[in-house]
Formats: C-alpha cells, structure tokens, sequence
C-alpha cells in the first residue's frame, strides 16, 4: 500500500477526498450519459482501483459498496424514461464492484509485503538485521548536517582477522551464528543512540554521536572483550580475533561514507602492530595513497621500459681486480625525479608486480654478460641478480629463465642469482628444488645479506648455494667494532668450511678492503671500489681500469 504514515491524517483525508469526488464524478458522467443501461457504468472502477491501492482490500470493499449505491439505488436504468433499476441487477453489481476492490487490495497487499522483504534485504543483514553499508550511512546522514560547531562523533569499525580461518575450520553457518551473537552483544553494549551496521562478511560498525576520539577509545575497548566471547549457536566456542578502527568526525572526515572509510583505513594501517585499536592518522593515510598512486606508476614504468638497472661492480680481495658485477635496479621518475628501490621494490613483491621486475633484470643481465664480454673474463666472474620470494618460489621460473636466455644458453653459466633468507622462508619445500633446478642449468646461487635472516646456519647446510653475501650492516663499522669483527671473520671461515665464495657488500674505504682481505673474505663491491653505473658508464670505467 502506499505509505499513509509519512504524511499522516491530512494526507489520508486527502486520498479519502479523491476517492469521493471521483465516485461523485463518475455518478454525474453516468447520470448525464443517460443511466446505467450504459457502458460508462464501468467508470467506478477507477476510484475503486485508487481507493483498494491506497487503504488495500478495506478501502476497496468501502469504494466498492458506495459505487454500488450510487449507481444502483441512486441511479436509474435510464434517465430519460425514469425507469428504476431492480433489485437483483445493482445488488449483483455492487457484489461485482465490492469483489474487484477486495481482488486489487489483496493484490496491492502482497506486493506491499513483497516490496517490504526486497527493502529489508537491500537495507539490512539477513543474519544479524544490522544495517547494510548503504542504508547504514543513509541513516547517518542527517548527523553530518546539523552537527553543533564543537561536537565530535566517532566512527568504530571492528575487523575480523581470522575470518578465512573460520570460515575454513567450522564452516560458514557456524561462522554466521558467532557473528549473529557478537552482534546482539553489539547491540546491548553500545550507547542508546548508537547506530549499528554491518560491511561484507567480516565487518561490523557503530557510529557514536557525541563521542570524542578518547572516550571512542576507550568504548571501542570495552566492547572488543564482548565480541570476542562469543559463541555459535551449537555453543561451540569461536575465537573471533578482532582488531578496530576509530575515525572522528570531523577531524578525519567531513561526510559518513568518507569517516567508514576512515575507520577501514585506520584497521589497514595499524596492521603491521601489536594494538588492536587503531586510531585514524591522515599522515599515515595519505602515505598509502601515495603508495598505490607510486604502484600504479610503477606499472605504467614497467610497460615502457622506464626502469633502469645499473651494475655494481666486484673485485676480487687478493688483487683487486674486476669479478662481475650486481645488476641494482634504478627509476628515474619523469616528474619525482629518482626514487630509492627500497620505495617501491617492497610495494612491487606486495602486489605481484616483483616477477615483472625480475624478468626486466634478466634481460638487462643477458645485455651486460655480452656487452661486457663477461664469457672471456676469469670463471667466477658474473653477473649477479636479485631474486624474490616469488620468483624462487614459482616452479616454472627455471623454465621462463631458459626461455629469456634462448638465444645463447652458455650466457647462463655466467649468470649468479642472490636470494635472502627471508625469501627462502616463504616456501622452503618449493624453493630448494627450484634453486636445485638453477644450479643444473650452470646459474650459481648467491645467499644474500647473510646473518640478517632466520638460521643462517641452517641454511649453509641446506641451501643448493655457491656464495654468501655478508650484509653491509656488519661491514659499515668492521675496523672498529670488534663485535662486528668476530661475525664476519666466523662468516668468512664458515664459508670456506662450506666450500663457498664469500663476498662482502658495503665496502665505503680502504681500511675495510684491507681488513678484509686479511681476514681472507674473497670478494668486496661497494663505493670504495665503484658506485653503481649504467651500461654505457660500465664500458669505459672497464676499459680505464683495465689501462
């Protein structure tokens, strides 16, 4: 039916006031037409039809009997001759009108009904009746507009860590049940005017007006000790890991779908901590937007070519003499200028784009080993690239690796690629057979910042490696820290144990070369020797080094 509450009694009175004028009308047309021997009788179905869709089968049957009475007792058959109607004609005509009225409001009322599921499931959760996202901020709309200048509301979004866990361990409908009591708890444990909503499957809201971001807080706290005891309905008990984020209008946000999303963000910054309530820090956010805008032109560079990899080159510690070089990528923004790769490397293995980067590597150290003439230097002369997590993961890397050095396979056994400890923790069972797989192909593999990993030893025993890279942060104060001396001399003896190349990164003047190479250490790279160079650069510093 349509809705008469909004407008109340005038605008009830209205439609009654319709429904009699055009009852009125259509007795006038009939009269005048000449009586109800005639087909313009069928007019009352009009009114009948508005008054049945407007108060349903009552004001059908209502129109209906009084459309009966006026074009049955109060209306003649004809008009001109005065002739009256029978009994039995309009009785059975007013059976007809009042049948069809209760026949649409019936009809009206179940599409009333049916409207009102479709409205309920479009605007709140089927399982726990909260307010979806969208009616959740309809409803808060009006407290961004008539807010009082110094009132502050807040924005509470609670996230459910370990919702893939659960879904996989109990089931969906246990889940649900967990979630459905979390949120009656919710519903108990918020302030009277709170309003409650629900975002996907593992997202629950709360909207405080007239909450500052401490007393949110601290509310946010109290009510993450509910929710997290709760249970499904066969009283199995869940665990529902909870973390939460607080926005505060208007500090962080001027509008309700703008301070939801502040609530979000602030649950995807604190994701890294300890805390389980997060605060909004627009710094913080404003960073990660940065961040996707520096990824998405990260992927635009990697389309165009507009990553560069420059060579590092190594010397050999007993003549100081020319070994190689490590390929370190570079990226000369049009517009920011050159951006570190320790700013947009980790973005890059976060979103899958560090194969793309790694394939580039590849062919620019197929480039440099015939550029350099790499094949007619000393043997363990190489070129060295960096390896993700990813790429020593995959199964097929070998086999796109072979693919991208086709056309002169021998370049392989000048190629050298480092891979951290971190990295091979991803997936130790895949990534040993896939190192595995390399060394066959004549590749050597490298062990990069060694002794900043998870069980360097561990590793020397296990991992199919040719060389150990110690990392820069021990080398940087090895002349004067005798800490520092005694992890990199034990390094440097383990390697030779282990029948390995040991080469040291970081090296920025003479006395650590020295020191070094009396601590028999193989290999050095690092400013002293040569800062990392383009292509070009690379040729004619080989050419002065070699006069």
């Amino acid at each position: 039916m349509i809705d008469l509450q909004s407008g109340g009694l005038p605008r009830r009175a209205l439609f009654i006031l319709i429904v009699i004028s055009l009852l009125l009308l259509c007795w006038w047309v009939v009269f005048l037409s000449g009586g109800s021997a005639l087909p313009h009788v069928h007019l009352v179905y009009v009114p009948i039809i508005i008054s049945a869709f407007v108060f349903g089968p009552p004001g059908g049957v209502a129109a209906g009997v009084a459309g009966a009475t006026l074009m049955g007792p109060l209306m003649p058959l004809d008009v001109a001759t005065g002739q009256e109607q029978s009994f039995v004609n309009w009785s059975l005509r007013g059976v007809y009108f009042t049948g069809f009225g209760i026949l649409v409001g019936g009809f009206r009322w179940a599409l009333n009904a049916r409207n009102e599921k479709i409205v309920e499931a479009l605007n709140y959760d089927s399982e726990t009746k909260l307010y979806r996202t969208s009616a959740f901020l309809h409803n808060i709309s009006d407290c961004f507009v008539n807010r009082p200048e110094n009132q502050r509301d807040a924005m509470i979004q609670f996230a459910v860590k370990n919702y893939d866990e659960l879904i996989v361990a109990f089931g969906l409908e246990a889940y649900e049940a967990a979630i459905q009591s979390a949120s009656a708890r919710l519903s108990s444990a918020v302030p009277e005017a709170s309003v409650l909503g629900r975002s996907g499957r593992d997202r629950l809201n709360v909207f405080l007006p007239d909450c500052d971001r401490s007393d949110a807080m601290q509310i946010t706290a109290q009510i993450l000790e509910i929710l997290e005891n709760s249970e499904d309905a066969t009283g199995v008990a869940l665990v529902l890991s909870l973390e939460a984020g607080v926005a505060i209008s208007p500090d962080d946000a001027s509008e309700s779908e703008e301070l939801l999303r502040a609530a979000a963000a602030a649950i995807a910054d604190g994701a890294l901590t300890s805390a389980q309530v997060h605060s909004f820090d627009r710094r913080t956010n404003d960073l990660r937007k940065e961040n996707l805008e520096l990824l998405a032109e990260l992927r635009r560079a990697l389309m165009n070519e507009g990553l560069a990899f420059y060579a590092q080159p190594k010397a050999r510690c007993r003549d100081l003499s020319f070994c190689g070089a490590e390929l370190l990528v570079r990226w000369n923004h049009p517009e920011r200028g050159f951006i570190p790769p320790d700013q947009f490397i980790p973005l890059a293995e976060r979103s899958h784009l560090r194969g793309a980067i790694t394939t580039h590597a590849l062919r620019s150290a197929f480039a440099y080993i015939g550029s350099l003439n790499i094949e007619d230097q000393p043997a363990d002369s190489r070129i060295s690239v960096n390896l993700s997590g990813e790429d020593v993961t995959d199964e097929r890397f070998p086999e796109r690796l072979s693919g991208l050095f086709r056309s002169n396979p021998n370049f392989l056994r000048r190629l050298e690629l480092e891979v951290t400890e971190t990295a091979l923790v991803r997936d130790w069972a895949v990534a040993v057979p896939v190192l595995e797989a390399l060394r066959e192909m004549g590749i050597t593999i490298a062990i990069d910042d060694f002794g900043t990993g998870y069980s360097s030893l561990a590793y020397l025993r296990d991992i199919p490696a040719d060389t150990i890279k110690l990392d820069r942060a021990f080398i940087k104060d090895v002349v004067l820290s005798s800490q520092n001396q005694c992890i990199v001399r034990h390094a440097i003896d383990m390697a030779k144990e282990f029948g390995l190349t040991s080469v040291a990164e970081g090296v920025e003047d003479e006395a650590t070369m020295h020191w070094l190479c009396d601590n028999d250490c193989d290999m050095f790279q690092g400013y002293w020797f040569a800062r990392p160079m383009p292509q070009a650069d690379m040729l004619s510093w080989l050419d002065t080094k070699s006069s």
